[in-house]
């Protein structure tokens, strides 16, 4: 399983991380490629929704882990990361622990339940929000291209969701991405703490 990684700075109550799974029967240089340059699509898509002071950078080592275990089996690093992912918008911020989400939807079920994923892209700029609250439709448009860039057109190496492996009980397994979906509505971010 491809493992790719996206930080981000430039703001304060940063770093973040952003983590994206693939699943590939090469696990080389040409499948870390293109699993960078879709990641990097579906940053640039959110550019515009994007505060211009944060700079997210895809992590160029890539590590292949082994889904069963979680263990790390290989590093290989991308050929092309590319340059810094600027933000495109304007310098003011939705609360911090505002965050757009991104729904990944399988047709996996571990013990009756249907595995699902997320990604949180965060921070915003104030002008995602409308009046009322709710994500502007240019910024549900801009998520929606990113599931669209992640997922891939007939991808080599689709998107998975990674079900981590339980210390005494079932082992990690992957689940295929068959679609994303974006909420009218906002996620809320939290420390494990709060």
């Amino acid at each position: 399983m491809i493992r790719i990684r996206v930080t981000g700075t430039g703001w304060s109550g940063g770093p973040s991380l952003n983590t994206f799974y693939f699943t590939s029967p090469t696990e080389d240089s040409a499948a870390v490629d293109e699993c960078v340059v879709r990641v990097r699509a579906g940053w640039l898509a959110m550019a515009a929704n994007i505060p211009g002071s944060v700079i997210h950078n895809v992590v160029p080592e890539v590590d292949i882990v082994d889904p069963v275990t979680g263990n790390i089996t290989n590093t290989i690093p991308a050929t092309t990361p590319g340059a810094p992912l600027v933000g495109a918008a304007p310098n003011t911020f939705l609360p911090l622990a505002t965050a757009a989400c991104l729904t990944y939807s399988t047709g996996t079920f571990i013990a009756g339940r249907r595995v699902r994923g997320r990604a949180f892209i965060s921070p915003l700029t104030a002008f995602t929000a409308e009046a009322n609250g709710t994500p502007a439709s240019d910024l549900i448009v801009a998520m929606q291209a990113m599931g669209t860039a992640l997922m891939g057109v007939a991808a080599t190496s689709p998107l998975v969701v990674w079900h981590r492996p339980k210390e005494g009980g079932t082992p990690g397994s992957t689940a295929l991405v068959l679609s994303t979906s974006v909420k009218d509505s906002f996620a809320v971010l939290r420390s494990r703490r709060d």
